[in-house]
């Protein structure tokens, strides 16, 4: 599910990225292959969110994302 983000936080992603050395069109292309699994589990009322196994430099790009 795409998530809207403002352009102050975009700014500070896109920053954070090229600190790590890497390319806005390489973080554009690692996201084509990571997912995230969102499921109810039938004991509970929340959703549970499952992100799939990632390799280093999708999870570099992951944890730049979620700390901004």
């Amino acid at each position: 599910m795409a998530q809207y983000i403002s352009p102050e936080q975009r700014a500070k992603i896109l920053s954070a990225i090229k600190d790590e050395g890497m390319s806005v069109k390489r973080a554009s292309e690692l996201t084509h292959t990571m997912y995230e699994l969102v499921c109810t589990l039938p004991d509970t009322i929340a959703p549970t969110k499952i992100v799939l196994q990632m390799d280093k430099e999708q999870r570099m790009l992951y944890d730049v994302i979620r700390k901004k």
